[in-house]
Order: structure tokens, then sequence, then C-alpha cells
């Protein structure tokens, strides 16, 4: 029998952890909410979760059609890496000792079943 897209994801995710590194994903949550206890606002808050990933370069067919303009790599990172969140570009990687915007976010889903995701990213600058 053909394996589902829910087996492949999971095979996808398995090869990565087999060639990839540690990569740090951070979700930012925007502040701004009132806190009546301490009469302010809140700051953004930042969640950090731990997968691996495979830094690589966009393709030359991605290239030629206007994707992953200017980012300095590409992570291949498993459809889970969020914890079941979708990434957005307000979100960060670290690896390698600094912190990456993500620029750009691409989805490979055959079927409507996200398999991974290819982040465009560029460096920010230390994680410390």
């Amino acid at each position: 029998p053909m394996p589902t897209y829910a087996e492949i994801a999971t095979i996808a995710k398995t090869k990565l952890t087999a060639i990839g590194m540690p990569i740090q994903f951070v979700r930012v949550t925007a502040g701004g909410v009132y806190d009546p206890e301490s009469g302010g606002y809140t700051g953004p808050t930042e969640t950090t979760t731990s997968f691996y990933g495979v830094r690589t370069n966009p393709t030359q067919a991605e290239v030629q059609a206007g994707l992953f303009q200017g980012v300095t790599a590409v992570i291949l990172a498993p459809a889970d890496l969020a914890g079941g969140a979708v990434p957005t570009t307000a979100d960060k990687l670290i690896y390698d000792g600094q912190r990456w915007d993500i620029k750009e976010i691409r989805s490979v889903a055959p079927a409507e079943t996200v398999m991974l995701y290819k982040l465009g990213v560029t460096a920010t600058g230390s994680a410390e």
C-alpha cells in the first residue's frame, strides 16, 4: 500500500533529523496587551522549540520564479517545527550562534498536507 501523507511527513522529519542540524524556532507573540496589575502594556513574548533542519540554498527554479529573493539560506524544516503552529515572518530561527529573520515561507504540501516548510532566512546578528 502507498504511504499516507502523514507517514511521508514522518519519514521526511526522520531524514531531516538524520542529516540536519539542531535549530531553534522562536515563536514571537506581539505584545501590547494591557496588564491591569502593572498598569502597563506587555512586551512581545518568545517561545522557543527545537527541531532538526537542513540549511540549503534556493533552487534555480525557485530563483527564476522570484522566490527567496535576498535571503542568505533556505532552511528545510519539518511540518511540526512550531508544535503545530504555522510559522510566520514574525518568528525567528537560531542556529550557528546567530538569530535569523524568516523572510519567506513556502510550504511543501501535496494534497494539502504540509510535509515540510522551506524558510528563507537572513541573519539579524548574534543570538546573545
